[in-house]
């Protein structure tokens, strides 16, 4: 009697623990989608309440090639779908890329057809000199044909530094526009004491840093280029040393600039982080054992609000990072493209015996490269504090 009422009782068991497991798991399903409905309800109202007008205003200044990756939408539905997980598609970036690579190839066969012709007549003309004109004669045709070399060089770089000068604006007017919303939300999330040390970074980056390229790095570029164009122009003047002498200091200035400013604010902002994150856990803790009856409650709703604005905060420094993508890139292909291709009409023009013309061209690309440093240096500076202050910002949780 007792064997058999053991097995009544197991088998009405083994019928109802099943029954109680999808229970416990529904009840889990259900409290995980309760979760996320009321993140994406924090996350719409998060979104409704963000002052976008400035962002939305500098995308609609920019070209329609720049607004591509947008695709069509608006700026907070293009936000509000990285926070869904919707990343930019690849190919829209890859055309975009190739588009510039592809435009500005072609502005710079021309001034490359341009330096071989010249080239071409001065090696003709040089190379008769002994039989149908005198030295002083070569000496004109030399000055004329350097003086016109020169001018195409100056030219194309002049139009390059105004190029670049206006993406630099381009990169403070970003600066100004995301930072600003971005230390909003850590404020909301509580990283109070990250927030400290980034304001004041910000402004010195916006201020101190791109005013220190715009007003003595450019400057000392325009220097060495004019150096460069004078010690070309006559073989009696020689400038190619005060020419490197520039460009060496000017990038001096900007390696340690950009290392002492990354060294200071990673050492600072992740010390504060490590505050703020005990703060906030702090505070949760409090919340959860010391406010009786509802205390795990409004610890879970901090959690989800916290979620919130993380999600936001994380997607915005995504979107900058985007538009960093498409609006430095293209003049970093520019200069780069119009370096090498200088450096090859150098090397094409120095078999047809223009030493002289070729060691112009090769003197105008290689001071190219200060310029590509500069556009470099000062876009991955912007690229390291967007993460940074997306990264330290999540380390306060």
């Amino acid at each position: 009697m007792t064997i058999k009422l053991f097995t009544v009782i197991m088998i009405i068991m083994s019928l109802f623990s099943p029954l109680k497991l999808e229970r416990s798991d529904m009840e889990n399903v259900n409290n995980a989608t309760s979760n996320d409905s009321q993140i994406g309800g924090n996350i719409d109202e998060i979104m409704n309440e963000l002052d976008l007008s400035e962002l939305e205003a500098f995308i609609e200044s920019l070209t329609s090639d720049q607004q591509s990756f947008l695709e069509g939408t608006a700026v907070k539905d293009f936000i509000k779908n990285i926070v869904s997980g919707q990343a930019i598609d690849f190919g829209t970036v890859m055309n975009y890329l190739l588009s510039s690579f592809g435009a500005n190839a072609a502005t710079y066969v021309p001034l490359m057809m341009a330096l071989i012709a010249v080239a071409v007549a001065y090696s003709v003309i040089n190379s008769v000199k002994g039989k149908f004109a005198s030295d002083s004669v070569e000496s004109i045709v030399r000055f004329a044909c350097m003086g016109v070399i020169l001018t195409l060089l100056i030219t194309q770089i002049f139009f390059i530094i105004g190029s670049v000068m206006d993406m630099i604006e381009l990169l403070k007017k970003q600066t100004d526009i995301f930072f600003p919303l971005i230390l909003t939300l850590m404020t909301a999330i509580g990283a109070g004491s990250s927030v400290n040390v980034y304001r004041p970074a910000v402004l010195i980056f916006a201020s101190g840093i791109i005013n220190l390229i715009t007003a003595i790095a450019i400057p000392m570029f325009i220097v060495s280029v004019v150096f460069t164009a004078i010690g070309n122009l006559s073989s009696g003047i020689k400038l190619k040393e005060m020419s490197s002498f520039f460009s060496t200091v000017s990038k001096w200035v900007l390696n340690t600039t950009f290392f002492i400013f990354m060294a200071f604010l990673s050492i600072q902002g992740i010390t504060a982080s490590i505050y703020d994150g005990i703060t906030i856990r702090t505070t949760k803790l409090a919340l959860s054992k010391y406010v009786p009856i509802i205390g795990g409650y409004l610890s879970e709703g901090f959690n989800i609000i916290l979620a919130g604005s993380v999600l936001i905060k994380n997607s915005l420094g995504l979107t900058a990072v985007i538009i960093l993508l498409f609006t430095v890139v293209p003049h970093i292909i520019r200069v780069a493209l119009l370096s090498l291709s200088l450096r090859l009409t150098a090397a094409i023009a120095e078999p047809l015996g223009c030493k002289e013309i070729s060691g112009a061209i090769g003197d105008f690309g290689k001071n190219l490269t200060m310029l590509i440093s500069m556009i470099l240096g000062v876009a991955f500076l912007y690229f390291l504090f967007i993460m940074l202050v997306i990264a330290t910002g999540n380390l306060s949780l």
